[in-house]
């Protein structure tokens, strides 16, 4: 295959990230059939060495497949290892998140932290390039920093600082102003693990699958006869593998017991080992001799206490706003009040956001509170009532809305940005309020996720 390419020197120099997946080998394979001069980088985050059961993370797999594609692309190839930086900015945090009985994703952080900071860093001072790309699922558009609208219609095909000719992946020069959008697979968008992500960094940035469903992706590779064309795709923690959490998190921190308690009655239901560290809101907790199934409801550090409610789709399980925090909230691009005309028609979310100088604004958009949750409606505000803070109440019950999760806000098919959540509106349960027919919720079924609007209102009564 190596040679088959022809280079187009108009267009610069790319570092690939390359995972040792198909994704990534894909992406590698259109930008060469572009005509970029593409260096293959492999990302070592996670040493092994130190950790019980270690053969369960496949790096060495990964690594070799790396490599191998490189050779079967012709490209030249790096190895850089990031272990240290990864466990300081990513995995500590992590841990100390976890530890205070809160709910990180580690991902979103290794996006900030090391593929969209670290990398870049590498690709400029030893690859000799600023620009970098990775096989995710997303798109990026560049306009002027000047103007006030968000289009969303066709693209122009090329652009005017040697910048990819792709029209789904960015256009404009790369001085403007990037906005981050949806990929086209609804299924395999990954614009949420990529909101806390900050502007600046996506500058000189290609995303050459955004436009793509994961079924091209593998005719693609198959088409090439990349080796990594029928691999299986990695599921678990950012650059650590799979691993199951209740066994790998005790060897890092010491997980504490909780007392399950039931929010109707108070009655203390059992102990778990571990699970007042590992639960989170929403998730089922196993209680043994229990005829019906229980899940999560909320937490007591201080006092060891685990709430919990009988059913998926208990009152107490759901909330109607949360909290961000204004200052740490990541805008891509400019923030909604700094840009455009003020959208008078509240009834539907709108790519043209509100400008205002006022300290308290008010603006609908659409959220995503957890990965592969469908976006629904919301109002986003600021208000002298949370000082510091962006508040947002759903158009519709959200289920399991947990304590530093992101929140990832959208217009349309672009994501406004990102940030964690800082607390979280009281429970339908405790406000004795009746579950409207149209709500949010989510549930595992099969190891899999599973995420669909419910119907049907239940009383909440108040024991």
């Amino acid at each position: 295959m190596a040679g088959t390419f022809i280079r187009n020197r108009l267009l610069p120099r790319v570092a690939v990230g390359l995972s040792g997946g198909v994704d990534s080998s894909v992406a590698a394979l259109l930008l060469l059939e572009q005509g970029y001069e593409v260096i293959g980088v492999h990302m070592q985050n996670w040493d092994t060495t130190d950790e019980a059961g270690a053969s369960a993370c496949p790096y060495t797999e990964d690594l070799r497949d790396a490599e191998a594609v490189s050779k079967q692309l012709g490209i030249p190839f790096h190895r850089v290892d990031f272990c240290r930086p990864y466990w300081t900015h990513v995995f500590t945090p992590f841990l100390e998140e976890y530890d205070k009985g809160l709910t990180p994703n580690p991902d979103i952080l290794c996006n900030r932290e090391i593929k969209f900071d670290r990398f870049q860093g590498f690709a400029r001072d030893v690859v000799g390039t600023p620009w970098i790309a990775t096989g995710h699922y997303a798109r990026l558009r560049h306009f002027p920093s000047l103007g006030p609208s968000l289009p969303v219609g066709p693209l122009p095909s090329s652009t005017s600082e040697g910048g990819p000719r792709n029209p789904r992946a960015c256009t404009g020069s790369h001085s403007s102003l990037p906005e981050l959008c949806t990929g086209m697979d609804e299924a395999k968008d990954q614009s949420y693990f990529l909101s806390q992500v900050p502007t600046r960094a996506f500058q000189h940035v290609l995303f050459p699958l955004g436009h793509l469903r994961k079924g091209q992706v593998r005719d693609m590779a198959h088409a090439a006869g990349l080796c990594t064309a029928e691999k299986k795709e990695s599921m678990g923690i950012c650059f650590v593998g799979k691993r199951r959490m209740g066994a790998f998190l005790p060897e890092y921190l010491q997980p504490r017991a909780g007392t399950f308690v039931s929010v109707t009655t108070g009655e203390v239901l059992g102990t778990q080992e571990g699970a007042l560290t590992l639960l989170t809101v929403g998730q089922g907790a196993r209680i043994g001799g229990a005829e019906e199934k229980w899940f999560v409801c909320g937490k007591d550090m201080e006092a060891g206490r685990i709430y919990v409610a009988p059913g998926t789709d208990h009152p107490a399980l759901y909330c109607d706003w949360l909290l961000v925090a204004k200052e740490d909230f990541n805008w891509i691009g400019q923030a909604p009040w700094e840009m455009g005309k003020k959208h008078e028609d509240r009834s539907q979310p709108t790519d043209r956001l509100p400008s205002t100088a006022s300290p308290s604004v008010a603006f609908r958009c659409e959220y995503r509170a957890r990965y592969r949750q469908p976006l629904a409606g919301c109002q986003v505000s600021t208000s002298s009532d949370h000082p510091g803070m962006l508040r947002v109440d759903f158009d519709v019950p959200q289920r399991g809305v947990a304590l530093s999760q992101t929140l990832a806000l959208y217009a349309g098919e672009r994501c406004l940005g990102g940030g964690a959540i800082v607390e979280v509106g009281p429970s339908y349960y405790a406000q004795g309020k009746r579950l409207p027919e149209r709500r949010l919720t989510w549930a595992v079924s099969g190891g899999k996720r599973c995420v669909a609007e419910a119907r049907g209102g239940e009383e909440s009564p108040r024991a």
